[in-house]
């Protein structure tokens, strides 16, 4: 059983590790993107940036939706699901709807139903939410971990 403990509470710690580096790289790569964007006229060009921001996301979230899967039918199986996991899951599928009905939009964007302005919001609302789901899941996995620590220790 020993084995078994620390070879999860490795797991933990390497999931960690591998998300703060994928955040960290992210947040480095939208940095550079800011500063390093040529400037021209009307300041940064944003659409390079946010396509940058995009990119680094992807591989981000993409990472932490897998892991989220494992994660929960790991926790289902052991009945321990928390009230964490269950608000990231909520989430990500408001993300997702929410989402779906703003790529609706977007097709009324193009057809000119909506107004062009309106698509900074739409933007503003992936970029926001999606950055806060995952931020929000490192800090669960963090706390995860720091509660098995905790166990590792009492036992």
């Amino acid at each position: 059983m020993k084995n078994c403990f620390g070879y999860i509470y490795t797991m933990k710690l390497t999931n960690i590790i591998t998300q703060g580096i994928l955040l960290g790289v992210s947040f480095i790569t939208i940095f550079l993107a800011i500063i390093n964007n040529p400037s021209y006229e009307g300041g940064i060009k944003w659409k390079e940036v946010l396509i940058w921001t995009a990119l680094v996301q992807f591989f981000v979230g993409l990472y932490q939706l897998i892991n989220a899967i494992i994660v929960t039918i790991r926790k289902l199986a052991k009945k321990q699901m928390n009230d964490y996991l269950k608000i990231f899951w909520l989430a990500v599928l408001s993300y997702f709807v929410i989402g779906g009905l703003l790529a609706f939009l977007f097709e009324e964007v193009a057809h000119g139903s909506i107004p062009n302005t309106k698509t900074e919001r739409i933007y503003a609302y992936w970029f926001v939410s999606a950055w806060g789901i995952a931020i929000f899941y490192f800090v669960i996995t963090v706390k995860d971990w720091l509660e098995h620590k905790q166990q590792k220790t009492n036992a």
